[in-house]
């Protein structure tokens, strides 16, 4: 537990170090899933706080595998949907044209910055309808891999990756 928390504390300190976030600016950040043992955000979320920056967390439409973001502040209240996903209990929406950065969770990434998630599509979906601008960036626990063997027309690689070691930028 010790370990995954230092882990966990070194990625978000990384974006907080790495990124220079404006008032303005949306960031897009998941809610870690507990009994999936992710990554967890909160500090980072807290940081962001100090800074004045907003929070937009996803909110998943299951009928439609679409993702939308709801605004989070320090007193929204919370609550434990379908698959252990922590969402906003009366959500607040986000325009999607304000996110300025998108921490996307995943499983592996590899060199070129393609991902392999929980499947279903949803961030490549949610980035298409993203100004071209945003930023998105995976938080790992770990480093990327060589290549991912099958990767799909659909799937949108990712500008880089934070791991506990730091900031990998990859060149598309």
């Amino acid at each position: 537990e010790a370990e995954w928390a230092a882990r966990s504390l070194q990625v978000c300190n990384h974006v907080l170090d790495q990124f220079d976030f404006n008032e303005s600016d949306v960031v897009h950040l998941f809610l870690p899933i507990e009994r999936r043992r992710e990554l967890d955000t909160w500090p980072l979320i807290r940081g962001l706080w100090e800074r004045n920056v907003t929070i937009g967390v996803p909110i998943a439409n299951f009928d439609n595998s679409s993702l939308r973001t709801a605004l989070l502040r320090p007193d929204t209240e919370l609550e434990k949907k379908k698959f252990g996903i922590t969402e906003p209990k009366n959500p607040v929406w986000v325009d999607d044209q304000r996110i300025a950065w998108v921490g996307v969770p995943l499983l592996v990434i590899d060199e070129k910055g393609q991902r392999i998630g929980y499947g279903g599509g949803f961030y490549d979906r949610f980035f298409a309808q993203l100004p071209s601008s945003t930023q998105k960036i995976g938080l790992s626990m770990e480093p990327p891999i060589e290549a991912i063997p099958e990767v799909h027309e659909y799937d949108v690689p990712l500008q880089g990756c934070i791991t506990p070691a730091g900031y990998r930028e990859f060149i598309g």
